[in-house]
């Protein structure tokens, strides 16, 4: 008899233990970036040459140094028109592989906190370029972050690292399938700035939480019309869950349906549509987590009291 090979294995099937990627840059991504980054200086090219080009002249020796290049000898031709520095450090950045663009994004980052930093009138433009950057990480589910002066890795943020990513793991470790997709679908509708369904998913995922370990304890439930309210009883009432954490996870429950009201009106009755456009990204992001904060409790409750 053969090898016998993994069903998974047999179909490539790949376990996901996050919601985003570290190790991939993708040629969409670079496109937008270079944008963003060079679009910047384009009103200083008239009034302030001098500084722009000094700017990037330092940027491409630095890229040089870095990178351990001699020099830049392949000029991408859609880029004729920029300067030649630019030129030079985006057409190497566009062809560069995944790790050296992470850390050629990691070094303008740099350099345009630095000259902003130096340059009064420039920050404000800096600031609305990295809240851009920011946006396209997050649509291509890169897993990174500008934070002030500083390009960071989700991961390496204890909220991510310690309940996102364990909680996508427990799903998975006890088959809460139902779970796991409404899950990683807030989150997949968060990244793509679609708030208001993040939110829906979030709660959806909290109570199909609650039914499954209903189901796999034996708890008599209604999977039809059992609320979010009724469900959280059922815990209380078998114990799964201490009684003095009751204002804590109705704290959620009341968290969810208070955001996903708002995110559902806030543009209501007047034909604009359901998602909210102008809220802010910390309170949906607090949101999530918070989700993910119970949902990571629950299942390890359940664990615990098998």
């Amino acid at each position: 008899m053969g090898l016998f090979e993994l069903f998974s294995r047999r179909n490539g099937i790949v376990e996901q233990t996050d919601i985003y990627i570290y190790d991939i840059v993708p040629i969409e991504f670079r496109n937008q970036f270079v944008n963003i980054i060079t679009k910047i200086f384009s009103d200083f090219q008239y009034r302030t040459i001098t500084l722009s080009s000094t700017f990037w002249e330092e940027v491409a020796d630095e890229v040089k140094i870095e990178m351990g290049l001699l020099n830049y000898t392949n000029l991408n031709p859609s880029l004729a028109n920029m300067p030649h520095d630019v030129k030079c450090v985006m057409s190497y950045f566009l062809e560069c592989d995944d790790r050296q663009a992470i850390d050629i994004i990691d070094l303008l980052i740099h350099y345009h906190h630095k000259y902003a930093y130096e340059h009064k009138f420039y920050q404000n433009d800096c600031a609305i370029a990295f809240n851009k950057i920011n946006q396209k990480f997050k649509h291509h589910s890169l897993g990174y972050e500008i934070v002030k002066n500083q390009l960071i890795r989700i991961d390496n943020q204890f909220i991510h690292s310690e309940i996102v990513i364990r909680a996508i793991n427990l799903l998975v470790d006890e088959s809460f399938i139902s779970v796991s997709d409404e899950f990683l679908k807030a989150y997949e509708h968060y990244k793509q700035g679609d708030y208001k369904d993040a939110v829906v998913n979030a709660g959806k995922a909290f109570e199909s939480t609650m039914k499954t370990i209903c189901s796999k304890n034996g708890y008599k439930y209604d999977v039809q019309r059992d609320t979010a309210n009724t469900l959280i009883k059922h815990l209380f009432d078998n114990e799964l869950i201490p009684s003095y954490m009751k204002n804590h996870i109705q704290g959620l429950k009341q968290a969810l349906e208070n955001s996903a009201h708002v995110l559902r009106n806030k543009n209501g009755g007047h034909g604009q549509g359901d998602v909210i456009v102008d809220v802010d990204d910390s309170i949906v992001r607090y949101t999530l987590n918070l989700c993910a904060t119970n949902i990571v409790f629950l299942v390890e409750r359940y664990k615990e009291t098998k």
